[in-house]
């Protein structure tokens, strides 16, 4: 870690307060927190000010289920701002979800699992930006305004979005590894509540999804019911968001990925500007 990156030190008790208030979020809009080594998803059943408490997909009841403290995650926090990376001797004091609801709540932080089960540093800058739930956490990004007509579309919105278009949206953010193939985090902090999906740039411009990922990089995510051989504009929208995100949070055009997702998508489209561009693509099933 570089002389500046160890004078900018978040509180625990800070890093504490995004780790509730994003678990709170999960929570309202039941959206799953993967574990790290598989693709087990938890859902947060509770929020207290010591604890977070969570029911896991595995089918052990909830009175059997264990609580991530506020020690615990004050212990990772001090380990990757002393060091960069948690150490080998806190698997023996830290439950393993902990890992996963830290990784998943800050911005910056990535999991390696080799040569041991580790977070790591990836970010300094973001991972020790003070947190504010009263603050847009996105500069440059603000919610988008829900008005509708009488035809139930959105009002300024680009004519809303139909049933296949929100059907895609909701398998990603409730279920990404069916969905995309990847424990993705659906980021809602970013996000309108009342909406729960879209976003805006201070330019105006809307992106359908904003995630994370396993090595703590963005995903923002185009949507389009289907991309035919002549559909180019939502990898162009993909390009657009990609650098609009990076700029916005002012990182580096690298720790954001950029896709787009549809059920079916033109081959000669993807292999063109995944090649060129780096524009992933995924096909999501729908039923």
């Amino acid at each position: 870690m570089s002389e500046s990156s160890r004078e900018q030190k978040r509180s625990a008790d800070n890093v504490w307060a995004e780790v509730q208030y994003r678990s709170r979020q999960w929570m309202e809009a039941s959206t799953p927190v993967y574990t790290l080594s598989r693709n087990v998803p938890n859902y947060i059943i509770g929020v207290s000010d010591t604890h977070i408490h969570r029911r896991s997909a595995e089918g052990h009841s909830v009175d059997q289920q264990t609580t991530i403290s506020r020690r615990m995650i004050a212990t990772l926090w001090s380990e990757l701002s002393r060091d960069g990376q948690t150490s080998k001797a806190s698997i023996t004091h830290v439950l393993r979800f902990t890992y996963a609801l830290l990784q998943r709540s800050v911005p910056g932080i990535a999991f390696d699992p080799d040569p041991y089960f580790r977070l790591v540093l990836v970010d300094s800058d973001e991972a020790n930006r003070e947190f504010d739930p009263t603050a847009d956490p996105t500069p440059g990004l603000a919610p988008l305004p829900t008005r509708t007509g009488g035809s139930g579309r959105s009002i300024g919105g680009g004519g809303g979005e139909g049933p296949i278009h929100a059907a895609i949206k909701a398998k990603i953010k409730n279920d990404p590894v069916a969905a995309v193939g990847e424990r993705l985090t659906f980021l809602s902090e970013d996000l309108s509540e009342r909406l729960g999906d879209e976003i805006r740039f201070a330019t105006g411009d809307r992106v359908d999804l904003l995630m994370k990922d396993q090595d703590g990089n963005y995903v923002v995510i185009e949507v389009e019911p289907t991309i035919g051989p002549h559909d180019d504009v939502g990898f162009l929208q993909a390009a657009k968001y990609w650098v609009l995100l990076a700029v916005s949070k002012r990182i580096a055009l690298d720790r954001v990925r950029r896709m787009v997702a549809a059920t079916s998508v033109d081959r000669g489209l993807r292999e063109l500007y995944e090649a060129r561009y780096g524009i992933e693509w995924r096909e999501v099933s729908l039923p």
